[in-house]
């Protein structure tokens, strides 16, 4: 396993895993987020995991040589990682005002609108990274038929749960924010509650499958809006 680390500024180190590309590096990145989040020496610290990195924030009352031993010891045991492998299943309605790139991406790959949701839908997606805004997950397992670039201008505004394409991922706005990427449908479910005890109900290593609702289906549950961990008992 090569990894890089890099020294950012008082108290802030990252741990660089690109010299091995690929989204296999999310394995490596979790093996040691989980040694870490379980040595009682890094307690305090603030450990962020994404795609091809890992970023530690420690308190100003650790050095760093002693930063520094307990990371490489968890770069260097050879434990098992037992990271997160929940699934949640998220009801999207496609197409239409909802999804309103969804023709643009069936023209450029030249399949019908209803193949894009049969290959979207039928895909496990797996959350690599979450972040840009609250809640919004970067997700692998995009299938290679519907890889699309992202938009050249992107939207000033992107309306809260809607599902989307940039490049070789899939990802949802959990709130309303500007977005460059390819809006193919919209969640009724509420995937960011700022005043809950877990804000965001996914996290890093979970799985996300996406399943067709009809556009009525979206009307009543948007009427009656359910967060994600109440779907999910529901369903």
């Amino acid at each position: 396993m090569a990894i890089r680390l890099y020294i950012l500024g008082d108290f802030n180190l990252r741990l660089d895993f690109s010299m091995e590309p690929g989204y296999e590096n999310m394995d490596n990145v979790y093996h040691i987020f989980e040694r870490l989040q379980k040595d009682p020496g890094a307690f305090s610290w603030y450990v962020i995991p994404a795609y091809q990195s890992l970023t530690i924030s420690y308190p100003w009352n650790q050095s760093l040589p002693e930063v520094l031993k307990i990371v490489h010891n968890a770069i260097n045991r050879q434990t098992a990682a037992t990271f997160p492998s929940r699934r949640f299943v998220i009801p999207v309605c496609y197409g239409g005002d909802l999804g309103p790139d969804l023709a643009f991406v069936a023209d450029f790959h030249h399949l019908l609108p209803d193949e894009v949701i049969r290959l979207h839908s039928r895909a496990d997606y797996r959350v690599e990274a979450i972040g840009f805004s609250p809640g919004f997950p970067y997700l692998s397992g995009l299938p290679l038929e519907l890889v699309t670039a992202r938009k050249e201008t992107p939207r000033v505004r992107v309306p809260a749960g809607s599902v989307a394409i940039g490049g070789q991922q899939s990802g949802i706005y959990p709130v309303s924010s500007p977005g460059g990427w390819h809006l193919i449908g919209r969640t009724p479910l509420i995937l960011f509650d700022p005043v809950s005890t877990f804000p965001i109900p996914y996290r890093q290593g979970d799985w996300l499958h996406f399943t067709p609702i009809s556009p009525a289906e979206y009307q009543e549950l948007l009427a009656h809006p359910l967060a994600l961990e109440v779907w999910e008992k529901r369903a």
